[in-house]
């Protein structure tokens, strides 16, 4: 199975490169179901064709950086041309009619895309935990069930966030944080999946993210 995974942008300030790059740990979480992925690049000349040359079963938004609108300096500009890469990434997605899965910055770029907003500086506004583990509420959902109305630890790394009236319209919540903040969302009618933590990284043994993954292999393998 060939998976489009997103990269972020970094640079190379000694002699000014621009890379695009991605963590280990999402190749040897993809490793673990047998998936190989397909790095999707930034700055694509023309990403429809691209994508349209490789048989992909789905795409991965991945996580990192944020989500800028209006950049005001060099850092901002760098975020705001993966945001650019990547909504065109994920409507191309959507055209060919891939499952998407979208963590933590994509989490948000999916939501931003279906005309959501993003709520920025939430661990002060909204005493909002970052950099260490917290609980999430599970809602009664139609896409891990086994999961309904519990109450399970993931890990955050985000300071950005989805106020529940800011989640899209087009999109459903299936867990959330104190009923204050979106933690994942689906499509009810696109297959399309987006959590705000980060799998890849995570150290939790409650067998959430391996459902929520195998689900969405599920819908890859359809």
């Amino acid at each position: 199975m060939l998976i489009g995974l997103t990269m972020r942008i970094t640079e190379n300030t000694s002699y000014v490169e621009y890379r695009d790059s991605i963590s280990h740990d999402w190749i040897n979480y993809l490793s673990n179901y047998g998936i190989s992925p397909i790095l999707l690049p930034n700055y694509s000349a023309d990403i429809q064709s691209f994508m349209a040359s490789i048989s992909l079963s789905g795409i991965i938004i991945s996580g990192g950086d944020s989500i800028i609108d209006n950049p005001t300096n060099h850092t901002e500009n760098i975020y705001h041309q993966r945001d650019i890469s990547e909504l065109s990434i994920l409507e191309n997605g959507i055209r060919m009619g891939l499952p998407i899965l979208g963590t933590c910055r994509g989490f948000q770029l999916i939501n931003k895309f279906f005309k959501g907003a993003i709520t920025s500086n939430i661990s002060k506004s909204k005493d909002h935990p970052v950099a260490s583990n917290h609980n999430i509420n599970i809602l009664t959902n139609p896409i891990i069930p086994e999961f309904s109305d519990s109450e399970v630890s993931v890990n955050s790394y985000h300071d950005d966030g989805i106020c529940m009236d800011d989640l899209s319209k087009c999109l459903k919540p299936f867990a959330t944080w104190e009923n204050t903040l979106v933690e994942g969302f689906y499509h009810p009618n696109l297959p399309i999946l987006g959590i705000q933590w980060h799998p890849e990284r995570t150290t939790s043994s409650n067998g959430l993210d391996e459902a929520l993954f195998n689900y969405w292999i599920e819908l890859c393998n359809s």
